[in-house]
């Protein structure tokens, strides 16, 4: 399902419950290990961000760091390295890290190199 015609008609309550619903339905079919349609809601919800928050938001990122834990998951590698790459660099410039938000990132960077078969 493609959100964009929501997202373009969609007043910003909309938008915005239409991201919780992306959100809760990612985490209902990743607790049911069903991760390529947890992977179709994440990619929908980060699609969604990208085009409604602010570039600097870190909603967004969250989003894009679990997005490419799931593309990880589905053994789409190269998919996933650009968003923990920007993920990375954005959790590392704030003023103090994060430390909860740089683990999980640095977390699913180890998980690439090791499914990857890059270390």
């Amino acid at each position: 399902m493609d959100v964009s015609a929501y997202v373009r008609s969609a007043p910003a309550a909309g938008r915005r419950r239409i991201a919780i619903a992306l959100h809760n339905l990612r985490e209902v079919h990743l607790r049911s290990d069903q991760f390529p349609p947890a992977c179709e809601a994440a990619e929908q919800l980060v699609e969604l961000l990208r085009h409604t928050r602010p570039a600097d938001d870190p909603e967004y990122f969250c989003a894009r760091d679990s997005l490419a834990g799931l593309l990880i998951k589905v053994k789409r590698y190269h998919d996933a390295r650009p968003h923990l790459e920007e993920a990375h660099a954005y959790w590392s410039q704030r003023q103090p890290p994060p430390p909860l938000e740089l683990a999980w990132v640095v977390n699913n960077r180890g998980e690439l190199e090791r499914e990857a078969g890059e270390q």
